[in-house]
């Protein structure tokens, strides 16, 4: 299955529902909610370590204009 950006991913070794947002050559770039930091985190993958997951398992979309790298006030 290729994955498109949008797409709901998960590693293929667990952790955390992300938000694909950009593919360049290999590799991927995703965003997710991290609860205990209350931040939106921004990492690189290799694509081949990352599969797809239905949007029932992922929570809510987010834009990738939203991605912070420090803490959200309340």
């Amino acid at each position: 299955m290729d994955l498109l950006i949008g797409d709901f991913v998960r590693h293929k070794e667990g952790g955390p529902a992300m938000t694909l947002v950009s593919i360049v050559d290999q590799t991927a770039t995703c965003i997710w909610w991290d609860e205990l930091q209350r931040i939106y985190v921004q990492r690189d993958f290799p694509l081949e370590s990352l599969e797809a997951v239905t949007a029932q398992f992922a929570g809510p979309a987010m834009d990738a204009n939203e991605a912070v790298q420090e803490p959200l006030e309340d």
